[in-house]
């Protein structure tokens, strides 16, 4: 192989590896990013494992009806979400 179409293929090696970093990078970022409970939107909510958009409705819905939640576990009196959901929202959800 010549020597230029090896430094080249470095090159492209080398940029690959760096923006596929990159894009680990970002999308990590998203999933250490909390979700308040008492702003999000319908759509932000259904972005939670676990929450689709019907549930996600219903928390709005909730919100709307009974005020901002206290706590987060308060999402617990929301119709669907029980012991099981909620323990796999708790550490991406905030209500602060």
């Amino acid at each position: 192989m010549k020597p230029l179409v090896r430094k080249v293929m470095l090159l492209v090696v080398c940029f690959a590896i760096i923006g596929s970093t990159a894009s680990f990078a970002a999308a990590d970022q998203g999933l250490n990013e909390k979700v308040n409970i008492n702003s999000a939107s319908a759509d932000k909510l259904a972005s939670l494992p676990y929450v689709g958009e019907v549930l996600a409705k219903r928390i709005v819905d909730y919100r709307s009806e009974n005020g901002k939640f206290r706590k987060i576990e308060d999402l617990k009196n929301v119709k669907g979400i029980g012991v099981r959901v909620f323990d796999h929202l708790k550490e991406r959800i905030t209500i602060k």
